[in-house]
């Protein structure tokens, strides 16, 4: 009996081990397939994101191209722009003209194309049969041909062939122009490799051949990208060689994924607009292949432990597992956190970025319509005087707006890159609030606005300071405080000396207003780049949202600080705290020119009824034959004779070929071929005569910040007027030295 129950002990204790191992096996391939698909599933989601993040770089690539593009068969179209009638009195001429237009734009090639297919280079006249392949599509009536060329010089180039302006050149009409770009040459202005992300784009056309390449090697051009790779490359499942060239070839869209050098890498195609060409992005995705490489030794660490725990208890593995499931699921979810919150990250900037772009154009468009539409209503209307002097005005005073749009955003670009500095100077805070009250109490009357002024500060306070950056504040505010006030309504101005502490004066300022005030959630929101409370504050009262922005950064600057307090529909108080150094010595500050307006106007008018420089020599050093003829008006319509030097050399020629006392002034550019502004001031200050050092040189310049002012100065430059020019500024500069 004993041996039967030991017998059925045993037949027992058999069968539940056999069923436990079969249960522990079934288990364990349960948690195998799991933990393969998984792995699936997870390098699938990789992919899908992989492909989203290269779709939309390959489409940023792709926008910049056409971008590029653009902006290079404009800049051919109006090749022949200065092109004059000597130019076209020979072919010698013709020749140089293409020469000189070739140089100067850095050119591998440069044509012009007759109505009858022949075409004209530096080197001579030709027929464009079998040689330029955009030729006979443009005398078809096409206004633009892209081609790739290995015929006209030897050497493979990108050729733009575009419409121009027709010109008459013998018997035959120029009518389009032909400009040969080397593929480097594209390549550094279509921007193909972004460092930060590793990656890198290539334009090839579809048989796969290079086109350009993004390190800028000429010599790979027309090699081709799918033979090497079917050659080099090691293809993930589910890709192959073929497959991309076939995809590409039938114009489609997409990703493929290999191995290259040992670098795994994805690679996205999409194809451009012109000419069938395909810009192809690819990058090495080693962190994410780390990533996937870690999930997988992580599971595999799990399955052995499974296995190990599974001889010891099937509730043992399913308890790791459990715990190693749970693991997962939580790093998922914070990697999904993290990938949503950049995500909506990333919408924001989108968004704040067309946001700002929309309301750009808007406000550049609005003063260019004005610009535009009474320039047309004034040519229409030449005999009438009293309507072209109105239309004139209203071109002023919308020029002066698009100025000002234009200064924001530059400033703001400056101070974003932090390459804007302080030029500290002697100044005086009397002389500076004096201007701006004018300009203030303008904009007040304008507006029908009480303006307030309260000040306390010693009127012979002299410290050192920014005239031009404490002006730009001090205007900011009031530009600010106008626009939201209605009229009827009140602004304030409250400046008063808080303390003087280590030789610092701090000056304490307030603008009030009572206009519509600011909600509490969007108080810090108004002092951000490219920011305004809401888009209905936009539409109502327009701006870029750049000068609160503006204000913040030069106060901070100047190591002070600037709060607002508001109350929506009570108005708003801006409070400034800025530290100014004591300037050492007593005497007077250095004059402050804060752009008052009507100053300027006022000294324009009285010279140019009294002829006040009649009899002065002016020597106009200007490259742009526009700018020259602008500046000579302004300057003759006061009395003086004008002289003309094109670039800095030839100005630093007449000068010395010139009787000593000649010239009474010149006006120098900065940026000029041949020579620039300041080595022809250094080198005219530089001359064996007497008045070499005294004669008054004024930079007239679109390098309008105070580090350029002050790299004038260095120069030995008497004055710095930035462009568009002020004529009511240039006579005063020219008062100034008049007396030398």
């Amino acid at each position: 009996m004993k041996e039967g129950k030991f017998s059925f002990s045993n037949k027992k204790q058999t069968s539940v081990m056999a069923a436990a191992a079969v249960l522990g096996l079934l288990i364990f391939s349960l948690l195998v397939w799991m933990v393969r698909a998984d792995r699936q599933e997870t390098r699938r989601t990789i992919l899908d994101i992989s492909d989203i993040y290269l779709a939309e770089m390959a489409d940023q690539m792709a926008g910049h191209f056409d971008t590029t593009m653009n902006s290079q068969f404009i800049r051919v179209s109006s090749i022949t722009a200065n092109i004059t009638e000597a130019d076209l009195e020979s072919m010698e001429m013709l020749q140089a003209f293409i020469r000189d237009r070739t140089v100067k734009n850095a050119y591998a090639f440069v044509a012009f194309l007759e109505d009858n297919g022949d075409y004209y280079t530096s080197e001579g006249h030709f027929s464009a049969d079998g040689r330029i392949e955009g030729a006979k599509a443009l005398l078809e009536g096409q206004d633009k041909y892209l081609e790739v060329n290995s015929v006209l010089t030897g050497n493979t180039m990108i050729l733009l062939s575009s419409e121009i302006p027709s010109v008459m050149f013998g018997e035959h009409r120029l009518i389009a122009a032909v400009v040969g770009m080397t593929p480097s040459y594209l390549g550094e202005r279509l921007s193909l490799y972004r460092e930060g992300a590793n990656a890198y784009g290539n334009i090839i056309d579809t048989n796969g051949n290079y086109i350009i390449r993004h390190d800028g090697d000429d010599g790979a051009v027309g090699r081709n990208l799918f033979d090497y790779l079917e050659e080099q490359a090691e293809f993930d499942e589910g890709y192959a060689s073929s497959m991309l060239r076939d995809n590409v070839g039938q114009g489609g869209t997409g990703v493929t994924a290999f191995t290259l050098e040992g670098i795994h890498k994805y690679l996205y195609y999409i194809p451009l607009s012109v000419n069938d060409w395909y810009i192809c992005v690819s990058m090495p995705y080693g962190k994410l292949d780390e990533r996937i490489g870690e999930l997988s030794s992580s599971m595999t660490r799990v399955a052995m432990t499974v296995i190990l725990l599974t001889a010891v208890s099937i509730l043992g593995i399913a308890l790791l597992y459990s715990m190693v499931i749970w693991q997962k699921n939580r790093l998922l979810a914070r990697e999904k956190e993290s990938t949503e919150q950049a995500l909506k990250l990333a919408e924001s900037a989108s968004m704040a970025k067309s946001e700002f772009l929309s309301r750009m154009s808007h406000e550049i468009r609005t003063p260019l319509n004005g610009i535009i539409g009474m320039n047309h209503i004034a040519m229409h209307h030449l005999e009438d005087p009293e309507r072209v002097s109105d239309c004139l005005n209203k071109i002023d005073m919308s020029s002066r707006h698009l100025l000002a749009l234009l200064n924001d955003v530059l400033d703001m670009s400056k101070v974003e890159s932090g390459k804007i500095e302080l030029c500290p100077e002697k100044i005086s805070m009397k002389m500076i609030l004096e201007q701006m009250m004018v300009i203030a109490s303008s904009q007040a009357a304008d507006k029908n606005i009480a303006f307030h002024v309260e000040s306390s500060v010693d009127d012979s306070l002299v410290v050192l300071g920014d005239s031009l950056r404490i002006s730009q504040i001090i205007s900011n505010l009031f530009s600010n405080a106008f626009k939201f006030t209605e009229a009827g309504g009140q602004v304030w101005f409250r400046i008063r000396e808080e303390k003087v502490q280590d030789g610092r004066h701090w000056l304490h300022f307030e603008v009030e207003d009572t206009g519509c005030g600011i909600a509490p959630e969007n108080l810090d929101k108004i002092f951000s780049p490219f920011e305004q409370e809401g888009s209905n504050v936009a539409r109502k009262y327009g701006g870029t949202g750049l000068g609160l922005a503006i204000t913040r950064r030069f106060v901070e600057l100047m190591g002070g600080s600037i709060a607002v307090r508001s109350e929506p529909g009570r108005g708003s108080l801006f409070l400034l705290d800025i530290p100014f150094p004591e300037a050492d010595g007593a005497g007077e500050a250095d004059s402050a020119d804060c752009g008052g307006q009507p100053e300027n106007e006022e000294n324009e008018e009285i010279c140019l009824e009294q002829k006040q420089f009649a009899g002065k020599r002016v020597l106009i050093v200007e490259d742009n034959e526009l700018n020259r003829e602008i500046t000579a008006e302004i300057v003759q319509a006061a009395g003086a004779w004008t002289d003309m030097a094109e670039n800095g050399k030839i100005a630093v020629e007449k000068f010395a070929a010139s009787p000593e006392g000649f010239y009474d002034y010149i006006l120098m550019d900065i940026l000029m071929p041949e020579m620039d502004g300041y080595e022809a001031t250094k080198k005219i200050r530089s001359l064996d005569r007497s008045d070499a050092g005294t004669v008054p040189v004024f930079a007239m310049t679109a390098n309008a910040f105070a580090e350029d002012v002050e790299k004038s100065r260095r120069a030995g430059m008497n004055a710095h007027i930035s462009k568009p020019v002020s004529a009511g500024e240039l006579y005063k500069q020219m008062k100034n030295f008049s007396a030398r």
